[in-house]
């Protein structure tokens, strides 16, 4: 198990890293990291600020029951339990991002399905080796309650991706890491998708590749993104 600074730290860092990734992720999105029966998450964005500012210091400790388990100073965000409810009904899962980037929210918006599109390890990644659609939670109400959660963890089921309409978009993985990287890949799915709209048919990736693609590998793609902070 990790050490607790070093898992703030990481938090800390991905979101960092999203909110220069992906537009709309400075101010409203969160990353949490599950650690046995609690997770470890941001304060709330107007008690913290800028994502792109973030540090260990404004990551607090938080029951999956949504209660904090130290003294911060830091308000829980409005949507705790979007995280606490996927950890309870997931066990195969370590951390969620939850984000409002533009991209694959609008196509949930449209009601316009994703494909596998670009770059078939990529393209794994984010729809699975099956391609499938991701699923869509058809509401834009924002995830306030225990209710709520559960319904959005059941949209999600064993899938890797939700898409919110109207809303954002949660993605899920065995780590930060992966999941940071896993929502970075959606909006280059999104992307690639509508490119092929605006000139014709996106063509979907076969399964058949899909399946032979090797897996998303996570600490070189990582590495890079991190390492782009040392050379601004």
């Amino acid at each position: 198990m990790a050490d607790e600074t070093e898992v703030k730290e990481l938090v800390a860092l991905a979101s960092r890293l999203l909110a220069r990734e992906l537009e709309n992720f400075d101010f409203l999105g969160h990353v949490s990291w599950r650690q046995g029966d609690s997770m470890y998450i941001k304060g709330r964005h107007a008690s913290v600020g800028s994502m792109s500012r973030l540090q260990a210091k404004h990551i607090m400790k938080v029951s999956l029951e949504g209660a904090k388990l130290e003294n911060a100073d830091w308000d829980l965000p409005s949507e705790t339990f979007m995280h606490t409810e996927i950890y309870k009904s997931r066990q195969d899962v370590q951390a969620v991002i939850h984000t409002h980037q533009p991209l694959a929210t609008a196509f949930a918006c449209a009601g316009r399905p994703l494909v596998p599109i670009y770059h078939p390890i990529l393209s794994k990644q984010v729809f699975g080796e099956k391609g499938k659609p991701l699923p869509v939670h058809k509401t834009a109400e924002l995830i306030y309650t225990v209710e709520q959660a559960k319904a959005l963890a059941k949209t999600l089921r064993d899938r890797n991706i939700c898409l919110i309409q109207g809303h954002g978009v949660v993605v899920v993985g065995r780590s930060v890491e992966e999941a940071a990287l896993r929502a970075i890949a959606l909006e280059e799915q999104a992307r690639w998708n509508m490119l092929a709209l605006s000139i014709g048919k996106p063509i979907a990736i076969p399964a058949a590749i899909l399946k032979r693609a090797r897996d998303a590998t996570v600490r070189g793609r990582w590495n890079y993104l991190v390492s782009l902070f040392d050379s601004k």
